[in-house]
């Protein structure tokens, strides 16, 4: 191509580069976006089994009679008091109890359930007061309670579990903007390929096709952690103020979700404090400065946004963490699951994690390669590597140290940090396989990998699910 003299008539071969390079960039966004829609569909697909399958277990009862409380009397009823069940063939109801009496639901629930439920944050109950007023308003609160037999068909599977849409469809929904935002997640701190990659590790895990398909709040806490974490990166990247807001709104909504989201600030916290260390080192007089007006404005709005509640839980309980089943010991000799989630080793996260998803093995690597110096190519890659390794090692830690019950689902906000450091292991993996052996081997073997972890873990969670299981118990 020869060069043009300044001011003189552009080559016609330039002139066809660049329409070329402008047509190009709209058929790759295109490109990206079906990509996303076709994930976002297929996780919509393995988690539809929520709408006619039963929602009875304890903590949905209590979530749905939670959302009916604040519909009729708002904060001044928040507990489980003076409300009555009943069953009526599949479905079970919940009505306000007559006036004087206690109500019958409080005689079906542990007795730790019979005081003021302030240590629930209120953001998933009022979702699905919302959610009923839009698609069940008039009707009363209700959910299938009986498993549908073999010789019931589709049509009526389907016409019964229309009175519980209003509340099977927030977890979906969450869990379906959850995909997403992992999407997101290692697109912008890796590459279009890495995130396509994480979004089907997290579409197929398990754990979240299981607890999509339950009326708990661990996929709207799960969504808005992933959220705060992305927009938090994606403010000092750009350095976007208005991304730093966003972030700090996030973080807020996830500690209203549930007590857990707390965890972010200190996560934050520690990179914050390592990005200090770091540019302590840098000589450079661009080395970016910790702790600044972003980081600021991110820990403020959030923290403003939820001191309120936890003022208010201070104000019931005397503390600002409540947990009153850890305090319940007398229920690890009566109650079978108690014994079961209190009394699993602290290393059960660390191998049920990989061995339902055997893909997110990779993590493992993706975080000693980082210390070994092997995986990182670029400062940038390292700081986007050691955000989403504080982000898993700080919420396990809390889990591991805390005095709950030990569960899978209460680790699904680091899910998405783990399937982002995964995939780029696995890109890693296809770029030097294609590199040293050619033919597009390395991409061929991912594609293997991923059919074959998919059908594995899609299995997996779809049998726990079909099976009405509270947790699934793989390998213990």
């Amino acid at each position: 191509m020869t060069r043009s003299k300044p001011g003189s008539p552009m080559p016609a071969e330039t002139s066809v580069e660049l329409d070329s390079a402008k047509h190009l960039l709209p058929g790759k966004s295109l490109c990206v976006a079906g990509m996303l829609i076709v994930i976002l569909l297929g996780t919509l697909f393995l988690r539809i089994h929520s709408l006619y399958l039963p929602h009875g277990k304890v903590d949905e009862i209590q979530y749905l009679a939670l959302a009916m409380k604040l519909d009729a009397s708002g904060f001044s009823g928040y507990n489980l008091r003076e409300i009555d069940v009943s069953v009526r063939g599949p479905h079970f109801f919940l009505a306000p109890a007559r006036s004087g009496t206690r109500g019958n639901l409080l005689t079906r629930m542990p007795q730790y359930y019979d005081a003021p439920l302030f240590h629930k944050p209120p953001l998933f109950p009022y979702s699905l007061m919302v959610s009923h007023r839009l698609f069940a308003p008039g009707e009363p609160y209700a959910a299938v309670i009986a498993r549908p037999g073999s010789d019931v068909s589709w049509k009526e599977r389907w016409a019964q579990g229309a009175k519980q849409f209003y509340g099977a469809v927030v977890p979906i929904v969450f869990s379906v903007l959850l995909v997403a935002t992992t999407f997101a997640l290692g697109k912008a701190l890796f590459s279009t390929q890495v995130g396509a990659f994480a979004a089907i590790l997290m579409s197929i895990s398990p754990i979240d096709v299981l607890s999509s398909q339950k009326i708990v709040t661990d996929d709207m806490l799960s969504f808005f952690v992933a959220a705060a974490f992305l927009l938090y990166y994606m403010s000092r990247r750009e350095k976007s103020i208005g991304l730093a807001l966003a972030a700090g709104i996030s973080f807020g909504l996830a500690t209203l979700a549930k007590s857990s989201g707390n965890i972010v600030l200190p996560a934050i916290l520690i990179y914050e404090a390592w990005k200090y260390a770091q540019s302590r080192y840098v000589s450079t007089c661009g080395a970016a400065r910790a702790f600044d007006r972003f980081f600021l404005i991110f820990a403020l709005v959030g923290v403003l946004l939820a001191i309120p509640w936890h003022l208010h839980i201070a104000q019931t309980y005397g503390t600002l963490y409540h947990y009153p089943a850890a305090s319940q010991t007398n229920l690890l000799q009566t109650d079978p699951w108690f014994s079961f989630v209190f009394n699993r080793p602290f290393y059960m996260y660390l191998i049920n994690i990989p061995a339902q998803t055997p893909l997110l093995f990779l993590v493992y690597p993706a975080i000693f390669g980082i210390f070994m110096r092997r995986i990182p190519k670029t400062e940038q890659e390292k700081d986007c590597m050691i955000l989403l390794s504080i982000w898993i090692v700080v919420f396990l830690l809390s889990l591991v140290w805390s005095n709950i019950g030990r569960e899978l689902r209460y680790m699904l906000p680091a899910y998405p940090a783990i399937a982002a450091l995964s995939a780029n292991v696995m890109e890693r993996l296809r770029g030097w396989i294609n590199s040293k052996f050619g033919y597009h081997l390395g991409t061929l073997c991912i594609l293997a990998a991923l059919a074959l972890c998919g059908w594995w873990s899609i299995h997996l969670g779809l049998t726990h699910v079909l099976e009405n299981a509270a947790e699934i118990r793989f390998p213990f």
